[in-house]
């Protein structure tokens, strides 16, 4: 057991590395792109960012937590998991047509202001889509085989090209629209990995007896995911719904202070990635009691932890915002501490939903 917490805290600090990393990355894009790109721009690039996202994290995340859950449970049973993973792709190819549809339509429709009706950007979205719906099967493997090297270095990797190309598109077209065909682009970083992929892969005839995905588990996944992707990424889009013409230019202040404030949401997805299947293994051996005492613990931590942070951020907020991010009138005190703490409780909610994914209860 103590071996096994070893593991652990590496594999979490490792992960926790990777994704600290991949966000500073985004900082990084996010800043260049605020000083490069003129308000409307950039407002328009947040949209983009914001809608593509949501969508992108309520299909991948109910599938690459299920998959990793039944891949983990699987595989500390030494059994084939091949099935398991197909089944995850046609779920995964059936959702992300549906969220490339609802996208088109939602665009078309001129109802997100900042989102452009042009074919670029349509385009644009169906490839961030379907690369981030192909990433959600392979991050979901390489958790459930507690792969987390390869897995760091898929988060890692994938901020460094985003990065990469956004620059690259800053300087040939500083608009708007060539800075959100490079995200969608960096999407495709999945490619490098398939090969692990299909090294990892086993039988795809199911052991009798032996249940696959939780269809009913991940349908529960899907019906939670927008009301949290919508927070976690989601705020930018929401605002573009309701901004009038005078205030899109603010739209991309929202994205700033998101940016700014939803930091420690890295570290949770990180956990999230290690904690799912480490959980699966342990409930299989020590039960129940053990992993219920450690999530009071971590309940209570967290939620002190970020009262103080909101409190902070209320006095030294606003002008660490303007040193990352440059001017961001759109974005006050009250909204920053209030955006806090919301990734405060957003971050205690990704480190508990794999313990109810680990128990199957998905409700």
């Amino acid at each position: 057991m103590a071996q096994d917490n070893r593991s652990l805290k590496s594999r979490s600090a490792l992960l926790s590395a990777s994704f600290a990393f991949a966000g500073l990355l985004a900082y990084a894009v996010m800043a260049l792109s605020k000083r490069a790109l003129s308000p409307s721009d950039f407002s328009a690039f947040s949209v983009f960012w914001s809608f593509g996202f949501f969508l992108t994290a309520t299909v991948g995340f109910p599938v690459e937590q299920e998959l990793s859950r039944s891949v983990a449970s699987r595989d500390t049973n030494e059994q084939e998991f091949g099935d398991v993973v197909d089944q995850a792709i046609r779920i995964a190819v059936l959702l992300g047509a549906i969220a490339i549809t609802m996208a088109i339509g939602v665009a078309l429709s001129g109802v997100l202001t900042g989102l452009e009706r042009r074919v670029e950007v349509l385009m644009a979205l169906a490839v961030l889509i379907c690369g981030e719906s192909a990433t959600a099967v392979v991050r979901g493997v390489l958790a459930g085989t507690r792969q987390t090297l390869p897995f760091a270095l898929m988060v890692a990797g994938q901020g460094v090209v985003r990065l990469a190309l956004v620059v690259l598109a800053l300087v040939i077209a500083p608009d708007g629209l060539w800075p959100s065909v490079a995200v969608a682009s960096s999407s495709l970083t999945f490619v490098l990995f398939l090969g692990r992929l299909l090294r990892t892969r086993t039988n795809t005839s199911p052991p009798f007896g032996v249940p696959g995905l939780s269809r009913a588990g991940l349908f529960r996944l899907l019906g939670a995911a927008p009301f949290s992707a919508v927070f976690s990424v989601g705020t930018p889009a929401l605002a573009g719904l309701v901004a009038k013409r005078a205030e899109q230019a603010e739209i991309g202040d929202v994205l700033a202070a998101l940016s700014f404030t939803s930091s420690p949401v890295l570290v949770a997805a990180a956990l999230q990635t290690t904690l799912l299947p480490s959980l699966v293994r342990s409930l299989l051996v020590d039960g129940d009691r053990v992993v219920r005492r450690s999530m009071r613990r971590i309940t209570g931590l967290v939620v002190g932890i970020f009262a103080l942070a909101a409190v902070a951020i209320s006095v030294v907020g606003p002008a660490l915002l303007r040193l990352l991010f440059g001017s961001t009138p759109g974005v006050g005190r009250l909204a920053l501490s209030g955006m806090t703490m919301a990734a405060g409780l957003l971050f205690l909610t990704n480190v508990l939903t794999p313990v109810c994914i680990a128990r199957r209860s998905h409700a």
